[in-house]
């Protein structure tokens, strides 16, 4: 049995002061990484963050029956704290949370957590309304570290003033969330939703797009695939391994000794951009056409959904870690001369067939800040309108 002290990296570690007002412990939990700390306030209103740590999200459910628990044990060690010290804990993770039991299953990482076997106030919320949160609480849209895509025809767009915002983001699974204005409180409220396991769109004008459809349909049981079926980490993979089969060249050997097969694929792909036209350019490329183009689609039909004239924001790893290179020219983006990863986007954004009047103005911003999630979740940790809204018990 591992033990949480193997899978932790310290991030920030402070010296403990005695004047503190409350002390919360936030977390933003992924199959991939779980992001913990301990903040404190203090009567001048200042915060501080006690510890920070990185716990391996993958191999949490090694720990033991109740994974948790053994997280904030560690956590609470590095600083000298006991639980009876923590005045709140609000975590993030990325599964479907049962209200019922105050528990949730990760699905892409298959372990449960237990809000009830902590001993601490806690609250669970959706990783996505986290990300929610945290956009609702950022006085100016310059205080998001973030990139705007651009419009074919209106630049950047404009936002209607206390419009709907939606969220989507694209990692481990595909994430989505939505922000609906308050006038009697004069705050956004966000709302979680498993937006991410609505039905993909197939683009039956297009054969390949179509035989893509048909294999992602393998990994849903034979029914029509989900977003998050190709959008994800494991989405790009299986678009991948479906250019294999129908491309004759052999990148077998390269791609699985790859740690990360997900990112191994989008970084080839901007580094043969300028050998697309071969069958090794090709492969890499293409995958990532389609990803790409179907991002762009799920983008136009959640400010459909949502009728999110405030604006669109787009978190998630994989869409961060390859849309800095193209809009920073520190490489060459995969389908230069094409177009860009953004360009690609906002084309497929663009190519609905209604209501363009007003979504080609929608503002669509990518969120470069991978701790957005948990600065969401202390945000709700902090404040007792927030965590009274999304305590069930």
């Amino acid at each position: 049995m591992a033990n949480a002290e193997e899978l932790c990296t310290l991030v920030e570690m402070n010296e403990i002061t005695s004047n503190r007002v409350k002390t919360v412990i936030a977390g933003d939990i992924s199959a991939t990484n779980a992001l913990l700390g301990v903040y404190s306030i203090h009567p001048d209103n200042s915060k501080l963050t006690m510890v920070e740590a990185l716990y391996d999200g993958q191999r949490i459910g090694f720990l033991g029956e109740s994974p948790l628990d053994y997280v904030i044990a560690h956590l609470l060690s590095l600083i000298g704290l006991q639980k009876s010290d923590i005045n709140a804990m609000v975590l993030a993770p990325a599964g479907p949370i049962d209200y019922d039991s105050n528990t949730c299953t990760l699905p892409n990482a298959g372990y449960t957590i237990d809000a009830n076997s902590t001993g601490i106030n806690t609250v669970f919320i959706n990783d996505f309304k986290a990300i929610a949160y945290a956009v609702a609480n950022f006085k100016n849209v310059e205080d998001i570290e973030h990139i705007c895509l651009k419009h074919s025809e209106c630049g950047y767009g404009e936002n209607v003033e206390h419009g709907n915002i939606g969220i989507h983001g694209a990692g481990t699974g595909f994430g989505t969330a939505r922000l609906v204005y308050n006038p009697s409180s004069g705050l956004y409220i966000p709302f979680d939703s498993e937006g991410g396991h609505k039905f993909l769109t197939a683009d039956v004008s297009d054969d390949l797009d179509v035989g893509i459809t048909k294999h992602l349909s393998g990994f849903c049981g034979g029914k029509p695939p989900i977003l998050e079926t190709a959008l994800s980490g494991k989405g790009i993979m299986r678009i991948f391994e479906y250019f294999r089969n129908v491309l004759p060249y052999d990148v077998a050997e390269q791609y699985e000794a790859a740690e990360d097969k997900a990112e191994y694929v989008a970084t080839m792909a901007k580094h043969t951009s300028l050998d697309r036209h071969s069958l090794r350019g090709r492969i890499f490329g293409i995958t990532m056409d389609y990803f790409w183009k179907h991002y762009g689609m799920a983008l136009h039909d959640l400010a459909v959904h949502e009728n999110a004239r405030g604006g669109i924001w787009v978190a998630g790893g994989i869409i961060r870690k390859n849309i800095r290179a193209s809009v920073d020219e520190q490489m060459p983006d995969y389908h230069e001369p094409d177009g860009n990863i953004a360009k690609k986007i906002m084309d497929a954004f663009e190519s609905g067939p209604t209501h363009s009047e007003w979504v080609n103005k929608i503002p669509v911003n990518v969120i470069m800040d991978k701790r957005i999630g948990l600065k969401g979740a202390i945000e709700v940790a902090f404040t007792p309108e927030y965590f009274s809204r999304e305590r069930k018990f």
